[in-house]
């Protein structure tokens, strides 16, 4: 089972989410005093995806942590910014990234399985080129890894042994970016969700941040998904 450090390290998760939700907390209970310190969590995240998409990975409080994350995404919500979502997907990926690959096996392997619903187990192989630690099924392989475009993410490019993908430790964490990063992103959807009055101030210091950085979508966050009706037709005959 994750611990509550662990919660509070990977936010994203069906733990997470179960934990937050039975605390009954709701939007307008976030405007008393006690909620403070979640709220100005909730923002520093916001700030640190627009600003260098890197989320700081150092905190005091467990509990604040935890909660800063479902605040941050109803703020991002109710913004509404499709820039700012794809940033700030980005940018909890990136952080989640760097936690798991120097996290425990059993970790990652019960988020892959509970989270994210992946065929995972334990694999132990060596081959001539490298000593992999996890299997996956082709098929959760096939939906995060088609995003890389690196020609060692090709599946004809893998081992490959009863349906199973063997991977290294740093390569599986990788292919879970891609999955919390979708993740992140679909909680961020835009809402109709009304605020307290209260909590104007801190949504118009988060426009004001996104004006200021207009050109802030950069090659990383550009669209992986193949778009063919903006290929030439020559291009799309090919495919």
């Amino acid at each position: 089972m994750l611990t509550k450090s662990d919660l509070a390290k990977y936010p994203f998760t069906s733990e997470a989410a179960r934990y937050v939700s039975g605390l009954g907390l709701e939007i307008r209970d976030l405007v008393a005093d006690e909620y403070g310190a979640i709220l100005d969590r909730a923002g520093k995240r916001i700030e640190e995806a627009i600003t260098s998409v890197k989320i700081s990975r150092e905190w005091q409080d467990d509990e604040v942590e935890i909660l800063s994350f479902p605040v941050a995404v109803i703020l991002i919500s109710i913004i509404g910014d499709d820039r700012l979502r794809r940033r700030y997907a980005l940018a909890e990926s990136k952080r989640a990234y760097e936690i798991l690959r120097n996290d425990a096996s059993s970790k990652i392997i019960e988020i892959a399985q509970n989270t994210f619903n992946w065929k995972i187990r334990l694999a132990e192989e060596t081959s001539e080129e490298s000593y992999y630690e996890y299997a996956l099924h082709f098929l959760n392989y096939l939906g995060n890894a088609t995003s890389i475009h690196e020609p060692e993410w090709k599946l004809t490019n893998r081992i490959l042994n009863e349906g199973y993908v063997y991977l290294t430790k740093d390569e599986i964490s990788r292919l879970l970016l891609e999955e919390i990063q979708k993740r992140v992103l679909d909680r961020c959807e835009k809402t109709a969700l009304e605020i307290p009055s209260a909590l104007a101030p801190r949504i118009e210091k988060i426009r004001q941040m996104i004006e200021a950085k207009k050109g802030f979508v950069r090659i990383e966050e550009m669209p992986r998904a193949v778009v063919y009706a903006a290929m030439p037709p020559c291009v799309r005959n090919l495919y």
